[in-house]
């Protein structure tokens, strides 16, 4: 039996993909899910732990984007936790949580530099001015 502080590290060691910074913001998210599920035994997780830690981040108004890291860290970890035979709970039903839990991603209409933009169409008249220039020389 292990518990979620001996299993986390033993889940990141696993993920040879990772970028050490990857590594390390995994290892945060995933820490915030022991201190919500209260590092129960992994064997004793179910979809409530997973429900009421995406509530947790929801009511610490976290972004959409770290919701969805989160969310996606722990369903890795419970898919592992599973195929290492540690964890014996419904991998269907912590998915179904997940999916419902992830946040659409709102990313704002990006500022740009108006006088940039001015001199970008500006150029662009030019360009196009020249261009059918070109054209009619090479019509000829």
């Amino acid at each position: 039996m292990y518990s979620m502080l001996e299993a986390i590290p033993l889940y990141l060691s696993q993920k040879r993909k990772l970028t050490e910074k990857s590594r390390k913001t995994y290892a945060f998210v995933l820490g915030l899910f022991v201190a919500s599920a209260k590092n129960k035994p992994v064997d004793q997780l179910t979809h409530q732990d997973l429900s009421s830690f995406i509530t947790r981040l929801e009511r610490d108004q976290r972004a959409g984007s770290t919701i969805n890291l989160a969310v996606s860290a722990a369903l890795g970890f419970f898919k592992w936790a599973s195929f290492q035979r540690i964890w014996n709970g419904n991998i269907a039903d912590i998915e179904y949580i997940a999916e419902q839990g992830k946040s659409a991603v709102v990313l704002a209409a990006p500022e740009y530099d108006r006088k940039v933009i001015v001199q970008l169409v500006e150029w662009a008249g030019h360009y196009a001015m020249y261009k059918d220039l070109l054209e009619q020389r090479d019509a000829f």
